[in-house]
């Protein structure tokens, strides 16, 4: 009898851990992107994927991990999309959905993507340092929300970025919980005293001052190649609401306006989107984003319709 007992109880974990394999393949556990580590820039998406996401989206990677087509290169292109996971648009769109994409299509341009998510303005320009991707008479838009200017060069152990992808979701599953566990450990640290916010504060407005004065430099090289750099700010969905409601109970960010004000004292080309959003737009901006700050499909072509109108200007 207890030998029965034992079989059966052993037959029931093996058949709970296989549904529960099952179940989580199903929401797409074993579908994500792949990416690696860098000294010099970072991180960035593993070369030449091509797959399918858990929200059934197309992704495909080149010879450089650009999320653009793979014919598409740094000869035949002269119009460069920059920035971090709004660019980049994450499994919820599709290759050919992004603004990007769209884009180069509406202007029947080759284009390259350059973005990941969890990236800095020093990743992005270290990123093109690195391969020389700079092009005389061309256009580069990089589209950044606040978090850009305070990362630095962001390393692949500070985001949730499979760096190698196992065969089971429930290995994945386990990597995902850790990661989350590790990430509010640091945030109870980091906002325990305050004196640790203090510091959190000085050290963002030097990386802020930084990532300006290295989009400075990017702008000044791109002028010496009769080149455009747009700098594009993506708002979040709480700067939206206070901008058309004035209501004080939606957080206003602590760094937006410095980080507006040394742009455009830097001088560089200066897109703040949502001043090129219709009160009707305004008013129904939930459409445009699937959470605070990454756009909804609607959110891509929406920024299609704005930022080909300002490349034309």
């Amino acid at each position: 009898m207890k030998t029965k007992n034992i079989i059966i109880l052993f037959a029931t974990i093996i058949i709970s851990i296989l549904t529960c394999e099952l179940i989580l393949r199903k929401i797409g556990l074993t579908k994500f992107v792949i990416y690696y580590p860098s000294n010099f820039y970072g991180y960035y998406h593993e070369p030449n994927q091509n797959l399918q996401s858990r929200f059934n989206k197309n992704i495909y990677l080149d010879k450089l991990g650009n999320r653009n087509p793979k014919e598409n290169n740094i000869e035949n292109s002269n119009l460069f999309f920059l920035g971090d996971s709004v660019t980049y648009g994450g499994s919820i769109v599709s290759n050919q959905e992004t603004f990007a994409s769209l884009i180069a299509d509406k202007k029947q341009k080759k284009y390259l993507n350059i973005s990941a998510n969890g990236w800095g303005i020093p990743n992005i320009i270290n990123f093109i340092d690195f391969h020389n991707l700079y092009k005389e008479n061309s256009t580069y838009i990089l589209t950044c929300i606040n978090d850009c200017f305070t990362r630095n060069i962001r390393k692949i152990e500070q985001s949730f970025l499979f760096k190698k992808k196992s065969k089971f979701a429930l290995i994945n599953l386990f990597k995902f919980a850790l990661h989350k566990f590790n990430n509010i450990n640091y945030s109870l640290a980091k906002s325990s005293t305050g004196v640790n916010k203090e510091f959190t504060r000085k050290d963002n407005i030097k990386t802020i001052n930084y990532s300006v004065n290295r989009l400075k430099q990017f702008d000044d090289k791109l002028k010496s190649l009769n080149s455009n750099l747009i700098f594009v700010y993506s708002p979040n969905s709480d700067y939206i609401k206070k901008t058309f409601t004035n209501n004080p109970i939606f957080e206003d960010d602590p760094y937006r306006n410095i980080i507006l004000k040394l742009i455009t004292n830097s001088e560089i080309k200066f897109i703040n989107i949502i001043e090129y959003f219709s009160e009707k737009e305004l008013n129904n901006f939930g459409r445009f984003y699937i959470d605070k700050v990454h756009l909804s499909k609607e959110g891509h072509n929406l920024y299609v319709k704005i930022l080909s109108n300002i490349i034309d200007e």
